[in-house]
């Protein structure tokens, strides 16, 4: 972690070991710190989730995967009928089968990044 001469965090070193331990900076809180803020407080990561959330947004809004949002809302009306509670109900079963999902994912790379112990991930 690298910070200045008053103790404020402003970028973190990362070794790359597949890179025969070359360094890399990150600088996440170059914006915070420039402007007098607390650079290693929740404005930062408020910052960062900000970012996720229009990352996703974006994501989702591309011509692949727009048209497969209003496909599957059209598969829970078809499934439930008239039902509004039944259409919540689907929604709701496939939004958790989606978080289930990917937390299953997560918790395979931590057993196998421990099982390695080295670093697993895209």
């Amino acid at each position: 972690m690298l910070e200045n001469e008053s103790g404020e965090r402003l970028a973190f070193d990362f070794v790359n070991p597949a890179a025969d331990a070359s360094t890399m900076t990150i600088m996440p809180f170059a914006a915070s710190a420039e402007s007098g803020s607390d650079a290693g407080g929740s404005s930062g990561l408020l910052m960062f989730m900000g970012f996720a959330f229009l990352g996703g947004l974006i994501l989702n809004l591309m011509p692949c995967v727009f048209p497969v949002i209003g496909l599957k809302i059209m598969g829970f009306v078809k499934q439930a009928g008239e039902d509004r509670a039944q259409i919540k109900r689907h929604g709701w079963v496939f939004t958790l089968g989606v978080l289930i999902s990917f937390w299953l994912l997560v918790g395979a790379l931590l057993l196998l990044r421990d099982h390695f112990e080295q670093q697993l991930g895209w």
